[in-house]
């Protein structure tokens, strides 16, 4: 699942209301695309952790009964930023350089 579902998840979880609209999940999420946060949305219905009840005027998104917020695919929960840091030589490289 990618960071946007979990930024989604947190979005309709932390609105005031027991569902929400498309439009207000858009609305605050501000720093991240329209179409990617739709996307997200639609992704997150068919997985069944949002559950989509349609009315006359369109769409009210909940979190399902039970849903847990979305994981990198490993069971971790996703962190909102990835490390950037990086090894300078391999175990291998230092173990051969010992004299």
């Amino acid at each position: 699942m990618s960071t946007i579902g979990a930024a989604v998840f947190d979005a309709v979880a932390a609105l005031p209301s027991r569902g929400c609209s498309m439009r207000e999940v858009i609305k605050s999420l501000p720093d991240i695309d329209r179409d990617q946060v739709i996307s997200a949305v639609h992704r997150l219905s068919e997985k069944g952790t949002l559950v989509a009840r349609h009315h006359g005027f369109g769409f009210t998104y909940f979190i399902a009964q039970g849903a847990l917020r979305p994981t990198d695919g490993r069971g971790r929960p996703r962190k909102s930023e990835q490390s950037t840091r990086r090894l300078e030589s391999s175990p291998a490289t230092l173990r051969s350089e010992t004299p």
